[in-house]
């Protein structure tokens, strides 16, 4: 099956099993909708109670499900089978469900860890936010209770619209570059070429098997090997070991070989074996150019220069030199958000200018996109209007609420898709931690005092701690940041753009409303306190966003501090724009921004790096046939078999709950 074709049969073709809900939605039919949505609410209770909600949305066993309609396949005599668009929108179902679900805590948990860890800000927490009542927070935390619904009903309606408001603002300035990213330029989007690659195998033939997906041994190989790297997670959670071997993680200090030569250096990493399947699907330009910065950015610049004098040895100061002006290689890192953001705005000007352009005429939808602009546009002014209004509502200055909707925007609708479409990440940089742009543009505007707390400083620093900072990487805009996987997978199997839209819609506002409905009723059952120690998110998000949000808050905007951060932060951005433009002018020029970004993510290069040898190696001595048969389906089967153990550990964890 080649890209964008299928010669798969349909099977029950024109019945109301098969048949698409809405005439020219191909993919989007009964059966799929009926096959995803039990698997989406099992997951939304499975990622409520689980540490490892990885191992049900971005790792699917995909041949699991393979498996089970093999079984119907062949009590039907071959007339159930679905094809490859349908498996597209059912994969849209299902790993939708876990991104959308994974905001749901934040809400919450959130906001109630500020009665208990900082009760002198509990009363400026907003009554849209949270509930009050002792003993209804007391149930939350200790279980074994009915949820008080009648206080949680105005909590529950003002995240919820917060939720859609945002998830529709952001797609919005997504849908226009979808077209440029997917179809003219075909970016990768690394996350999705394992699901691809399965199905594309298992659908290859015209009356297709199972076991067209196994039929290369190398794929074997690849599972074996991929499902042995994570049995330290199976004994870590079986028996009493080091957290380190936790996810998969491979401590690598190579400090006692190279710390007398560079002190200071960041010499302690660790092998993430589960993102070896990302480095292999991610371009090379990136891989290389990650690895390139991690060894000079954080061993070799900062090893020789504790030697030589130039930095103070206080190991490991790699990537932190905070207390040198200028020396805080973070804040270069998060003018990378502005200046892929510039270069996307700069760089498609002209399809942006058209798309408005449409809008304005009332163009139809063209081509092959979802909607018409004219929708589209509408959509954006009508839900960004919705956002101010909600923001307004909780008491955050109109002209940072203002701010607060730029800020999301622009990190989820411009930046993040472009992230998502070349890399398979999101959200690396945190701006900086975000909270000294919230607090700096309040001073400025002289919404509240340079140093101390008061309710508008407090709320507006919180929504951006909640959503922007750690939070930013579980809204619902990213719920549209990730429907460029959607559309490359749809592109990738000749299934519509619009039955994506409507798949990734209708998957964010059900798992929305269902995931908060089962979250509530799972926590006052068992009780957050049972659940904390499950899952890592809760206790991140409830302490270290507030904790964060408490350091900065009190933090005087001082000229050296201004200083020391804008400045980095306006050269990253110069320096972002300048290496895009650099790559389009100069053939040979390698180097990618988002390998610069990556190479702060301390225990990645050295996966990254392992991947670009492999695929180095297989190009140079064996050409692209030799990555196609070879190393293609082995990083598959790995990939697959390490989604299998994670089911498996889900699993464990389920019944050690």
């Amino acid at each position: 099956m080649r890209s964008g074709e299928s010669s798969v049969k349909t099977g029950e073709a024109g019945t109301i099993w098969s048949r698409p809900l809405i005439k020219g939605f191909d993919g989007l039919t009964l059966r799929v909708v009926l096959f995803a949505l039990p698997f989406a609410i099992f997951q939304m209770w499975s990622i409520t109670t689980s540490t490892f909600q990885m191992a049900m949305s971005w790792g699917i066993p995909m041949i699991a499900w393979l498996i089970i309609e093999y079984v119907f396949m062949k009590l039907s005599q071959g007339r159930i089978q679905m094809s490859p668009q349908e498996w597209t929108i059912w994969w849209i179902l299902t790993t939708g469900t876990g991104v959308a679900n994974s905001l749901i805590p934040i809400w919450f948990n959130g906001p109630l860890a500020i009665r208990f860890k900082y009760p002198e800000y509990a009363a400026y927490l907003p009554d849209y936010w949270t509930i009050k009542d002792p003993a209804a927070v007391n149930n939350y935390i200790y279980g074994g209770a009915q949820v008080p619904w009648d206080l949680w009903t105005t909590p529950l309606v003002w995240w919820l619209l917060w939720a859609t408001f945002l998830y529709f603002s952001t797609v919005a300035l997504t849908l226009p570059m979808r077209k440029p990213y997917i179809e003219e330029e075909r970016f990768p989007v690394p996350n999705i070429v394992e699901t691809y690659e399965t199905v594309k195998r298992a659908k290859a033939q015209d009356r297709p098997s199972l076991f067209s997906w196994v039929e290369s041994k190398w794929v074997w190989i690849g599972a074996i090997i991929g499902f042995a790297l994570y049995l330290p997670n199976f004994i870590a959670f079986l028996m009493p070991v080091p957290p380190h071997l936790f996810f998969g993680w491979i401590p690598l200090d190579l400090t006692p070989y190279l710390g007398s030569i560079f002190p200071g250096a960041e010499l302690a990493p660790a092998l993430i074996t589960g993102m070896l399947p990302v480095g292999m699907f991610t371009p090379m330009d990136i891989t290389a150019t990650t690895f390139i910065v991690w060894v000079l950015g954080g061993i070799v610049i900062p090893g020789l220069g504790v030697k030589i004098g130039i930095f103070p040895q206080t190991p490991p100061v790699a990537w932190t030199f905070k207390n040198l002006m200028f020396m805080d290689f973070s804040n270069y890192v998060g003018g990378i958000i502005w200046g892929m953001g510039l270069w996307v705005l700069w760089h498609y000007r002209s399809r942006f200018a058209g798309t408005i352009k449409a809008a304005i005429n009332g163009d139809a939808a063209e081509g092959t996109e979802p909607v018409s602009w004219r929708t589209n546009w509408i959509m954006y002014i009508v839900s960004t209007i919705g956002l101010i209004a909600l923001m307004a509502m909780v008491g955050i200055p109109f002209t940072m609420v203002l701010f607060l909707v730029f800020l999301f925007q622009w990190m989820n609708g411009i930046y993040n898709p472009r992230l998502m479409a070349e890399s398979g990440f999101w959200v690396v940089s945190d701006l900086g931690g975000g909270h000294p742009y919230v607090r700096d543009f309040g001073t400025t505007l002289g919404l509240w005092p340079e140093v101390g707390v008061t309710a508008d400083k407090w709320r507006s620093m919180s929504m951006w701690a909640y959503f922007g900072f750690q939070g930013g990487q579980w809204t619902a805009s990213v719920d549209a940041a990730y429907s460029i996987y959607g559309y490359k997978m749809a592109n990738m199997t000749n299934t519509p753009a619009k039955s994506v839209f409507l798949a990734y819609s209708f998957t964010s506002i059900f798992s929305h409303v269902v995931g908060a409905l089962i979250f509530l009723s799972v926590v006052y059952g068992m009780g957050f306190n049972t659940i904390l120690s499950k899952w890592w998110v809760f206790g991140y998000t409830s302490a270290t966003n507030n904790d964060s949000v408490t350091a900065f808050i009190n933090t005087p905007t001082s000229q050296f501090y201004s200083l020391n951060m804008y400045i980095p932060v306006a050269i990253g951005t110069i320096l972002t724009f300048a290496t895009f433009y650099f790559r389009t002018i100069f053939p040979w020029f390698f180097l990618h921004p988002i390998g610069f970004e990556m190479a702060t993510i301390w225990w990645l290069a050295p996966i990254f790096y392992i991947a670009w040898i492999i695929k180095y190696i297989a190009i140079k001595f064996g050409g692209p046939r030799a990555y196609d048969n070879y190393v293609l389906p082995a990083t598959v089967g790995y990939a697959i078999g390490g989604a299998i153990a994670n089911f498996l550990l889900v699993g464990i964890q389920w019944a050690t709950l």
